[in-house]
């Protein structure tokens, strides 16, 4: 794909660096531009080319783990609030002496006197000893000490309790695990050791167990392989080994537990192609595999699982097409393919499966067009298909949806169009696409968290009425062709604001400064302002539409800065000149850091204006206003020649006049007026510049 686009990936290096105005190689002798010989841009070019992709993979790299680290957070939370035990009634009978002699002893190998809770323990009867239950025989039913600052090793001893049903010591700091007499425990139905520092191999007695209903060893240090012994545990109905070490291939054997409901092996160092046999595990509810090394195809045969509900593959290693045979699986509700390697259309008929609610195929190499049913689904809340090679425009989506990501696609739309329906809206990213149009229609999702279209063709204004998207946190609008931005420091909740590479002026700006000087506003570089030109093959007018108050001018020509043109316009008398190139760099006391640059015209180019050159009389010389149609503020260039008196009038269609702009004695020399819409309505208005009772009229039309 690199070969294949090279050429015309060097063609447009080199048209953007060649119009450029302000990229320091192409200077030379202070003038602009210079040619770049051919082998130093395609160095250039092949460096940037490497960059590119290297900055891709560590993208990719970063978003994997945020996501595993998202996934661990919710994980802890997860189990830690389903290991809250229901109350037990506690029988006040003496423990045997066997169990007690068992829990002496894991006190004192699991640091008792430095436990955060160990009340009762060595001092009082064993059934008011913290986090034990007996039975009516008293026989330990219960031991629950998770959380409580246990560490060191599981002596031996604690397996000879053969009436225990639950055991947890999740969220400890335990190291180590005997297990020589687990075979005693054939009462367990509960083993919980999550979130300690268990490490070396899962010692294969576990799967001697004859009642175990859940084992779960997430989030330790276990290495080696898992072992096949795991599939003797018949009555196994949770098994939790994700989070861990764990090497080699997942043993077709825990395709033989009939009752597991939730196998979770993710996040491990797990090789080879999930085995076909877990397939046939018929109550299984969620695998979770995700972010392993596995490879192959992804099973078809996972689509016949009557119960499965949760499936995720991602951050493997996965080829070839995502099964058809997936649409059929009437009880998915979670489905994570992100990040492998899978290529192909996305099969129709997802946007069919009821109870789908959540569909992330992001970062691998899927092709052709979004399925045409994906917007009949009824329950989807979360669609990820970013960084993909999809193509082509994107019509109906579901309207349920919470979370839109899009990102690094060949997409096209109307903007509007695209989310105007999906009015529950969170999250949107459609960043590196070629989404169009302008962003009101954004405006109306009112509980938008984060807004992230940059690299895309957007145009016109983002400016949001008062009061709304007021849970704004991000917003990201880079890169487009918008060319007006509202206030936004009344958005207490937004802490990340990008806009650089559009066409906003310090005037747009200024506005924001609360935000820029605290560090939560990217504004810069920006693309070229318009440099707009009025011409009547004698003269020419450049001009910049850029208001701002403190800013300060310097036209160029054919890159050399031109003395005394400061202001926002410049005439250039050309009957005597050769063609010449003209721009103007603005800068502003309030943002020393931006300079912005005005695109390259020359003195023979098409008028850019309807007007044409500004008027003159003997007194003054009047400019067509600028930017013209104007929506908030536009202003009206003039060249006095002397000093006089200058009275500015402004008039509707009907000959009324609405109000005086300005009327007082104005020095000769350039300036410009501002002239506020406050006040006014929609429509076209007429201005009269009156010097010495000598008249100069000019059109201007307002839209709202």
């Amino acid at each position: 794909m690199v070969t294949s686009g090279y050429s015309s990936f060097l063609h447009v290096i080199q048209s953007r660096l060649s119009s450029n105005p302000a990229c320091p190689t192409l200077r030379k002798n202070g003038k602009r531009p210079c040619a770049i010989p051919r082998y130093l841009l395609r160095r250039f070019t092949d460096c940037l080319l490497l960059c590119i992709l290297l900055t891709a993979t560590q993208v990719h790299a970063q978003d994997r783990e945020v996501r595993k680290q998202r996934i661990l957070s919710e994980r802890v939370q997860e189990r830690t609030a389903n290991s809250q035990q229901i109350n037990i009634i506690r029988a006040q009978v003496a423990a045997s002496e066997a169990d007690s002699m068992a829990l002496v002893s894991l006190y004192n190998f699991s640091g008792g006197v430095s436990w955060f809770d160990h009340s009762g323990w060595l001092q009082k009867p064993v059934s008011q000893w913290y986090g034990i239950v007996l039975n009516e025989q008293g026989h330990v039913l219960s031991i629950d000490l998770s959380g409580n600052g246990l560490i060191g090793f599981i002596p031996p001893g604690i397996w000879t309790m053969g009436k225990m049903e639950i055991m947890d010591l999740s969220e400890n700091q335990l190291d180590f695990l005997s297990t020589e007499s687990v075979a005693n425990l054939t009462s367990l139905k509960e083993l919980i050791l999550w979130g300690n520092r268990l490490s070396g191999p899962i010692p294969p007695e576990l799967g001697q167990m004859p009642a175990l209903e859940k084992l779960s060893l997430f989030q330790n240090r276990l290495s080696g392989q898992i072992p096949p012994e795991l599939g003797a545990i018949k009555t196994l109905k949770q098994l939790y080994l994700d989070f861990n070490g764990l090497e080699g291939r997942v043993p077709a054997e825990l395709g033989e537990i009939p009752e597991l409901t939730e196998l979770f092996l993710d996040a491990n160092n797990l090789t080879g192609r999930l085995p076909v046999e877990l397939t046939q595990l018929r109550s299984l509810v969620s695998l979770f595999a995700g972010f392993n090394h596995l490879d192959g195809p992804v099973p078809a045969e996972l689509a016949a699982m009557p119960a499965l509900e949760n499936l995720s593959l991602e951050g493997n290693q996965h080829t070839g097409y995502i099964p058809a045979e997936l649409v059929t699986a009437g009880n998915l509700t979670r489905l994570h393919f992100a990040h492998n390697q899978l290529t192909g259309p996305i099969p129709e008929g997802f946007g069919r499966l009821f109870l789908l609610t959540t569909l992330d195929l992001e970062g691998n190499q899927l092709t052709g067009s979004l399925p045409a049913d994906i917007g009949d689904s009824r329950n989807m809340r979360y669609l990820n298909l970013s960084h993909n090679q999809l193509k082509g425009p994107v019509n109906a989506l579901p309207r349920t949806l919470d979370e839109l990501h899009l990102r690094q696609n060949q997409l096209i739309g109307a903007f509007s169009a695209v989310i105007g329906p999906i009015t529950s809206l969170r999250k949107i990213d459609l960043r590196e696409n070629a989404f169009s149009g302008t962003l009101e229609g954004v405006y109306s999702h009112q509980i938008l968290v984060e807004i992230r279209l940059s690299n895309n063709q957007f145009t016109g204004a983002f400016s949001p009425p008062c009061r709304t998207m007021s849970y704004l946190e991000h917003l990201d609008i880079a890169h487009n062709k918008l060319h007006e931005i509202g206030q936004l420091t009344e958005w207490e909740f937004l802490d990340t604001v990008q806009v650089s590479g559009n066409q906003f002026d310090f005037t747009d700006l200024l506005p924001n400064a609360g935000l820029i000087h605290r560090g939560l506003f990217s504004y810069a570089p920006h693309d070229s302002l318009i440099t707009r030109v009025t011409g009547n093959g004698i003269e020419v007018m450049f001009s910049v539409a850029d208001s701002a108050a403190g800013n300060t001018c310097q036209w160029y020509r054919n890159g050399n800065a031109l003395n005394g043109a400061n202001s926002a316009f410049v005439r250039i008398n050309i009957h005597d000149e050769p063609v010449a190139e003209y721009y103007c760099e603005i800068t502003n006391d309030m943002l020393p850091s931006l300079t912005l640059t005005s695109t390259v015209k020359t003195t023979d180019a098409t008028s850019t204006d309807i007007d044409h050159l500004p008027e003159k009389i003997e007194k003054i010389t009047v400019g067509q206003n600028y930017p013209n149609p104007f929506q908030t503020e536009t202003v009206i260039p003039i060249i006095m020649h002397n000093p006089s008196r200058l009275k500015i009038a402004i008039y509707d269609v009907t000959g009324r006049e609405t109000f005086t702009l300005i009327q007082r004695i104005m020095s000769a020399g350039e300036h410009v007026i501002p002239v506020p819409a406050a006040g006014l309505t929609s429509g076209i208005y007429r201005y009269v510049v009156d010097v010495g009772g000598d008249q100069i009229v000019h059109s201007m039309v307002l839209i709202q």
